[in-house]
């Protein structure tokens, strides 16, 4: 589905283990920029002046073909592609579940100003923002004629009971408008995801997904 794409900023999940090596040997032959990336291309990616991550997904994998649930979005992956017997290692890409997502372990940090952060540190929270970056696109090939699972349905209703925990705990706390986008994101997935569709078509399900 994403061979014929131009982009150099591809990101690519299926739940078989089977389809996401074949998807990595046809990216090895046709597209190895979804298959290798392992820093951000300047002037592509990154912006060294300003130290700005555009539409880079910078996470701590090579790879961009992944192995998990495109809905919770959580997968797994080998640190070192080309690595044998590389250590699988957890991949979140706009999860479902909030205290997966690294920027709100920087809480304290975007609280002071800029400029008294560490370089080091300032990266790090660039980094963590850049994993927040919506697609462009979405291409999905998701099963219309199938109900979630009991089993699904059950941990998305501990997420959601999660989600409200973490949510709580930071009341108290002043709320970026960074997070509360991230959270009114993740809310309305939720809605979507969660919501019995009776008497709606498989085509307006298709552009909701």
């Amino acid at each position: 589905m994403v061979l014929p794409s131009k982009s150099l900023n591809v990101v690519a999940s299926d739940l078989s283990h089977l389809m996401v090596r074949a998807a990595a040997i046809q990216a090895f032959l046709y597209k190895p920029s979804m298959l290798y990336v392992p820093r951000p291309v300047i002037g592509l990616h990154a912006d060294p002046k300003e130290l700005r991550i555009n539409k880079y997904f910078e996470l701590e994998v090579d790879s961009r073909i992944y192995c998990g649930d495109s809905l919770l979005g959580e997968f797994t992956c080998p640190k070192n592609i080309f690595l044998e017997g590389s250590e699988f290692v957890d991949v979140y890409f706009h999860p479902l579940d909030l205290a997966k997502h690294e920027i709100y372990s920087f809480e304290e940090e975007l609280s002071k100003p800029w400029v008294s952060l560490s370089l080091e540190v300032q990266k790090k929270i660039v980094a963590a923002m850049a994993r927040e970056i919506q697609p462009d696109r979405t291409m999905t090939n998701p099963p219309f004629n199938a109900k979630i699972p009991k089993h699904e349905k059950e941990r998305m209703s501990e997420i959601i009971k999660r989600n409200q925990a973490f949510i709580e705990e930071r009341k108290s706390k002043e709320r970026l408008s960074m997070f509360q986008q991230i959270e009114e994101d993740i809310e309305q997935k939720m809605e979507l995801i969660t919501t019995d569709y009776k008497g709606v078509s498989k085509e307006q399900l298709m552009f909701a997904f």
